[in-house]
């Protein structure tokens, strides 16, 4: 679901900068109040707008989605139909879909696996050095950490003497600082910047890739699932269909976009945390902006939708066939 609010159009609002200091337009109140009304909608799972589409063109066993959205709660794939999502725990049961080589996934997967959280949008294949990569010279002599762990599980950590801190900090360069640890990547702290930047691995010659950074990515995560292998498909279609939950991505510029973008929502809302930052007695009496703030956003999603009414179709077994819900 597209905004159609940025950052600077909802502080030149008066019924939402008034809520965070009736005093000053340009607070810096106002955005922390926002971001904190926003990432609660976003992730209370009672505003029903809050999804959206993604396709893959192809699948090479993993699949990452974006850094916009947070998990799949739909799919189709291809002439497969729907599988299921499950827990990782199934790889590891004898009735899961258990462990095989690469060239076999083609075949063998029969649901998406879900993998959890990792800092990268490509998978790493190796225990290597890493390098940050950046596009602006602007943004060099800046700080970070890398978090790592060795192939038996041992975490990657820079020693003082008997004791060491986790992670080993760099310090962007122009146009690439290397990390020669060699490791798997578990987590990484990026600076903001003014351009993007890149992790790769470094084998040799060999450079690869595993994510391009947004300026605003300062701790990435995202959400990878195990599939089945796929190639393109002949008539340009995609692979793989999902209907994924968006994430909630904090808003640090005044050209970011606002979701959900409905003033009176937003004014409801910021008023609920504002109320609930001022006390135990004061967040009973945040629960009826809460309250409001939905029943708006669902309503405006309603009226959006006209007398559209998605019929359930329900298979019974053993029954002569299935049984449309109409009404």
């Amino acid at each position: 679901m597209a905004s159609s609010l940025t950052v600077a159009q909802a502080r030149q609002n008066s019924s939402l900068w008034t809520v965070a200091d009736p005093s000053d337009q340009n607070s810096s109140l106002f955005l922390p109040l926002l971001n904190q009304a926003s990432e609660a909608i976003i992730n209370s799972g009672l505003w029903k707008g809050m999804y959206g589409e993604i396709n893959f063109p192809a699948i090479e066993e993993f699949i990452t989605l974006p850094r916009q959205w947070e998990a799949i709660v739909a799919d189709h794939m291809q002439c497969y139909g729907a599988p299921p999502v499950i827990g990782r725990f199934q790889e590891f049961s004898s009735q899961g879909t258990s462990y095989f080589p690469s060239n076999q996934a083609k075949w063998c997967m029969n649901a998406l696996v879900d993998h959890g959280w990792f800092p990268t949008e490509r998978i790493q294949l190796s225990e290597l050095p890493t390098r940050i990569t950046i596009l602006n010279a602007l943004d060099a002599g800046l700080s970070g950490r890398i978090y790592g762990t060795y192939l038996d599980g041992l975490e990657t950590r820079e020693w003082f003497g008997d004791d060491g801190e986790q992670g080993i900090p760099y310090t962007t360069s122009y146009p690439y600082v290397d990390i020669p640890q060699a490791m798997f990547v578990r987590n990484i702290v990026l600076p903001q910047t003014r351009g993007y930047k890149t992790l790769s691995t470094v084998d040799g010659l060999t450079v690869r890739e595993l994510s391009s950074y947004q300026p605003t990515e300062v701790n990435p995560l995202y959400r990878r699932y195990r599939a089945k292998t796929l190639d393109v498909r002949s008539d340009g279609n995609p692979v793989l269909r999902l209907l994924c939950k968006r994430k909630f991505i904090p808003m640090v510029a005044e050209t970011d976009y606002v979701y959900p973008s409905e003033i009176r929502a937003l004014n409801l809302a910021m008023s609920a945390c504002k109320l609930e930052q001022q006390g135990a007695y004061e967040v009973g009496q945040s629960q009826g902006f809460w309250s409001q703030c939905y029943q708006t956003l669902n309503d405006s999603l309603r009226q959006q939708r006209g007398n559209i009414r998605t019929p359930a179709v329900f298979n019974l077994a053993g029954s002569a066939g299935s049984i449309p819900r109409t009404h």
